[in-house]
């Protein structure tokens, strides 16, 4: 069975999010949501609604009316944010 490697996996994950959410916390940024397992690496939602958070610059993810989500690399995580349209 894959178990232990999956298991693995997602205790990478975690310690890679843990690292992540300090720095960010060390910036200053509120933490929305974390999701592990379903991407290669964890993704991290802060609650920031403008463009440049914390110093942190993203390129545009999606668009839709009401919303533009912006997400960039740090420390081995994916970090998204929403800003108004």
């Amino acid at each position: 069975m894959n178990r232990p490697t999956c298991n693995g996996r997602l205790v990478a994950q975690m310690e890679d999010a843990l690292r992540c959410i300090i720095k960010l916390a060390q910036r200053g940024l509120a933490i929305a949501r974390v999701e592990l397992g379903t991407l290669p690496r964890p993704r991290i939602i802060i609650d920031a609604p403008y463009l440049e958070p914390g110093g942190l610059k993203g390129g545009m993810l999606r668009i839709n009316p009401e919303k533009i989500t912006y997400a960039t690399d740090y420390e081995h995580c994916q970090v998204e944010w929403e800003v108004p349209a």
